[in-house]
């Protein structure tokens, strides 16, 4: 059987005092119930397919009157099934079924025993969709409804129907139902006699008309009906029961005023006839507004005459299927001009009742039970069908779950064997379909189905075989709560059975048609304790025993959970009232006569006994919500600014406030999870400054650097904002590189911020001391292309600490003290740039040949050169000095490099030279003599020579 049936009630919401009843004290029951009467339903949308399996026997009654109670429209289709006599032969009180007046889709009447089905207000049978039977497409069905010829449906009242819009009429086995099938005039209720039929089936074991004496039938039609060639008729014996015949006498295709003895037209909107004027229809071909048939619902912009622009029109109503609202009812959303079950998922999703176009980051996930099991003609949940629900938030079609899903068969070979994986349904918000859950195969660990504690709206909608309940859960024994605690419309009948532990069900009860069996009763579920939370509203229930599990609260609103102040809940405050002062009079507690109070059901105790759950349902108030701290308050607040919160902040807290993550330019403090600000000397960054306080670069420090100078004490790379200090130079590195090579600990935002090649990213600078002896340089060394500044000495090209005694010379001052040559004046050449002899010593040299020409020297007795008068420079011995020297000059060396010229032989002085002069041609040990001098020399270093091997020999011999 599929069923989807609701009430449809136009949701108002007033203010009690515009009916004179502020004082909760003063407010009665039958007060209430007057204004309660002013907001009956109106219209029941039913998806009721036909009688199907004996599924409703022994409660069909309860059932339709739960369905079509106080139901004008039918929107959907109009099924009875199974109503029985009483046990004294009398009918049951059908007077629910009374206020029906139109159907559109089909009427299914099949297997009644009652004498008379009242259908006295139904006006029209629009027969869309119609039911197929045996072949014939059928707006009217009427089967099977006889127990044999003598007892069975003799009447269906349908004394004021006057239009069957499409399909036919289609009958079998009525052995009682005589006038129905005899005096009808079924042309006048055809709206198109042409292509519409009455079709009785008949075979050859039917029992049609078999209790009926049809010669009989023919004359039962009460004398003040119409006659029409010849004959009256009527649904049955009695004036009231009269067939209306309001087509035009002239013209069939048309309807007249008050019938055929009018000629005076009906209007084109008008279905089925009008009475005492041509507007004032029976009912409608297309739409009603206000009374009214038009040709189709007021539109939302209309043009203004005055300048010919679109302005919305103040009587804009929507389209409710045939019917003009102002506001879509529940469970129905609104989607442009018309009200519909589901919005198209594709491009809306459903926010304040609205169908509204999707955010730019797309549609909450639609699914349908094609898309999570496939085209499977029944369709078990499974391990892989919950994955796929993972990210659904709306749901159309079936969810099943039956023992197999737990424990597996050939059709499930994935069963569910992680609870976890249920929680997959969390997400759901609403479904169009239905629940049906056999927990046979469950774990014991399964004791409340919270996983859907987010689902607001459960609409039956089946189109396969149904049990016709919306939501159906069976045996399972070690489930204690539902816990579907935002679950705010129910669309349809439950059913639960064998469930000894569920308690929580007031809140299930009072929403829907429910029925159970063998389930924890009331009493049970007192003495195990499970009661609703104090602050559930107690005549409306709970879901489970939490404060988020109220279906309304007793006092106040905290997000999901009902508080008795607004601070019992973290991440709320109590906001003020209009005047600004916050109210604490109106708490619930105990009330007049020792009776429970809530705020949000101004009645006390006694006047409630007057109120069915419907009124109470009407009458209860809006919980007051509590104000919202900021997100990021972790305890309560004064106000909704980050700045407002008391206590401890929920992540971090800069300054004042409470925020989600530090600003980049900060880090975070472990101990207190403060903000604190970087030093200055790290890099500013689009991405997190640093890692703590440290002016340093790696974990602890700075993110990035532009300049580092090393530390050697903590081994740390200190960040300057400036240029490397006096005594150091730069070098550049690419920033992984060093940080690999010096084993630097870094964060990952160094990491991306040495990967970018922007911002201080890509290369870093290393300060690097010069080498000691330098004290400006472009690099570690001595040399003068490098250290351009010498803390000491410049010997040649390289910075010294001391000048070298075997290759340098000291001038002495005239007090004997060694002079610096920044105290020497003047700029002098190198020496090694030139060969110079003192003017005393120039007359003696002048064999030397033309090459070795020594060039006169400047007049200065003293011979230094410097780059740079603020910077000393080693004195150089001639490059013909070895082992030192006393002077610039060729005869102030210790010894020779090469030749020696004595000049004065008794003085022992000479001069250094390249080569021998031309007068002195021999050398004997490095001195240049003439033949005479070397001969003589020779000789005599010979005899010398000659001595002392002979004195070496003597030794020798006396030792031995």
């Amino acid at each position: 059987m599929n069923t989807v049936s609701f009430c449809l009630v136009i949701l108002i919401v007033f203010d009690l005092t515009k009916y004179g009843l502020s004082e909760h004290d003063k407010f009665k029951g039958r007060q209430f119930r007057k204004v309660l009467l002013k907001f009956h339903p109106k219209a029941c949308r039913v998806y009721l397919k036909d009688c199907g399996k004996t599924f409703l026997s022994g409660f069909p009654l309860k059932y339709f009157q739960q369905h079509y109670g106080k139901c004008k429209f039918i929107l959907g289709n109009l099924v009875l099934c199974d109503l029985k006599r009483l046990d004294n032969g009398s009918d049951p009180d059908l007077s629910f079924l009374e206020d029906i007046v139109e159907v559109s889709g089909y009427v299914y009447l099949s297997r009644n025993e009652v004498r008379t089905i009242p259908l006295k207000s139904l006006k029209v049978i629009r027969g869309v969709p119609s039911y197929r039977f045996d072949d014939v497409e059928g707006a009217l069905v009427v089967t099977r409804n006889g127990r044999n010829s003598t007892y069975g449906l003799e009447t269906i009242d349908l004394r004021s129907l006057v239009a069957i819009q499409n399909h036919n009429v289609v009958v079998k086995d009525n052995p009682l139902l005589c006038n129905f099938a005899a005096t009808i005039h079924w042309n006048e209720l055809f709206v198109n006699p042409a292509q519409q039929k009455y079709i009785p089936i008949r075979t050859n074991l039917s029992i049609s008309q078999e209790g009926c004496n049809i010669s009989q039938t023919y004359q039962s039609c009460d004398g003040q009906c119409p006659m029409f060639d010849g004959q009256s008729y009527c649904w049955g014996p009695g004036s009231e029961l009269c067939q209306k015949m309001l087509k035009c006498r002239n013209n069939p295709q048309k309807y007249c005023v008050d019938g055929p003895a009018s000629d005076q037209y009906c209007d084109e909107e008008c279905l089925g006839g009008c009475e005492n004027s041509p507007g004032n229809c029976r009912a409608c071909k297309n739409a009603e507004n206000a009374g009214k048939c038009v040709n189709q619902c007021p539109p939302e912009f209309i043009v203004n005459p005055v300048d010919s622009r679109t302005i919305r029109n103040k009587d804009f109503r929507y389209n409710f299927h045939d019917i003009c609202v102002q506001r879509c009812p529940a469970p129905f959303l609104k989607s442009k001009t018309y009200c519909v079950i589901e919005c198209d998922y594709t491009r809306e999703t459903p926010v304040n009742d609205t169908c509204q176009a999707c955010p730019p980051e797309g549609c909450p996930e639609h699914c349908t039970q094609e898309s999570i099991f496939g085209r499977k003609g029944f369709a078990i949940l499974d391990s892989p069908a919950l994955r796929k629900f993972k990210s659904c938030v709306h749901f159309t079609g079936m969810i099943y779950v039956s023992e197999e899903s737990f424990r597996g068969s050939r059709n499930v070979t994935d069963p569910i064997r992680d609870l976890n994986l249920l929680w997959n349904l969390r997400k759901l918000r609403a479904i169009v379909g239905s629940i049906y859950m056999d927990l046979r195969g469950a774990p014991p660990e399964l004791t409340n189905l919270t996983f859907f504690e987010n689902l607001q709206s459960l609409v039956l909608e089946s189109r396969g075989a149904s049990s016709g309940t919306v939501l159906q859960i069976l045996n399972g024994k070690n489930v204690e709560m539902l816990g579907f605690r935002l679950l705010t419309h129910i669309d349809g009948p439950i059913f639960l059975e064998n469930m000894t532990k569920l308690c929580y069900l007031d809140a299930l009860k009072k929403m829907t048609l429910y029925r159970d069996r063998n389930v924890s009763t009331s009493e049970q579920c007192a003495r195990r304790n499970a009661f609703c939370h104090s602050e559930c509203l107690p005549q409306l229930g709970c879901w489970g025993p939490g404060a988020n599990m109220c279906l309304h609260c007793c006092n106040l609103q905290a997000g999901t959970h009902c508080v008795s102040e607004c601070t019992d809940q973290p991440g709320f405050y109590e906001l003020p009232d209009e005047s600004g002062v916050k109210p604490r009079a109106l708490l619930h507690g105990i009330g007049d006569h020792g009776q429970p109070f809530c705020r949000t059901l101004p009645i006390n105790g006694s006047q409630q006994n007057h109120l069915s759950d419907a009124m109470i349902r009407v009458s209860k108030l809006p919980a007051k919500q509590c104000g919202r701290c900021h997100e990021e308050c972790a305890e309560t607040c004064y106000g909704p600014g980050a700045h407002e919160c008391k206590g401890k902040c929920k992540h971090f807290q800069h300054g004042d406030r409470c925020v989600m993550d530090c600003p980049i330019d900060t880090y975070v403090d472990s101990e207190t999870n403060r903000c604190l600000p970087c030093n200055n000397s790290c890099i500013p960054l689009k991405i997190r400054r640093c890692s703590g306080p440290g002016d340093y670069f790696g974990l602890g420090g700075c993110t990035a650097c532009w300049t580092v100078i090393h530390d050697s004490s903590t081994n740390q790379f200190h960040c300057i904002t400036n240029d490397c200090p006096f005594k150091h130079y730069t070098e550049s590195h690419k920033t992984l590189e060093f940080v690999r090579k010096q084993n630097i600990l870094i964060t990952t935002d160094s990491h991306a911020a040495a990967s970018v090649q922007s911002e201080g990213g890509g290369m870093i600078r290393v300060c690097k001391p010069c080498h000691p002896f330098c004290s400006v340089c472009t690099a570690n060394g001595t040399h003068e292309s490098i250290c351009h500044s010498c803390l000491h000495w410049w010997f040649r090209s390289e910075c010294v600490e001391s000048c070298p005694p075997t290759e340098t010379y000291t001038v002495m001052s005239e007090d004997d003290e060694p002079v610096n040559a920044t105290n020497i004046p003047g700029n002098f050449t190198e020496p090694d740039q030139a060969k110079r002899l003192s003017d005393d010593i120039q007359p003696t040299i002048t064999t030397l040949s033309q090459k070795d020409k020594i060039q006169s020297q400047p007049k200065n007795k003293w011979y230094l050169a410097s780059r740079d008068p603020s910077q000393r420079r080693c004195l150089l011995c001639h490059t013909e000095c070895v082992q030192g020297c006393s002077g610039p000059g060729l005869d102030s060396c210790v010894k020779c490099r090469n030749y020696k010229i004595m000049i004065n032989i008794e003085e022992n002085k000479f001069i250094c030279n390249s080569s021998c002069p031309d007068n002195q041609p021999r050398v004997f040990h490095g001195m240049c003599t003439t033949e005479a001098q070397y001969a003589e020399l020779s000789g005599r270093s010979a005899r010398d020579f000659r001595d002392r091997i002979l004195i070496g020999i003597s030794a020798a011999i006396i030792v031995v």
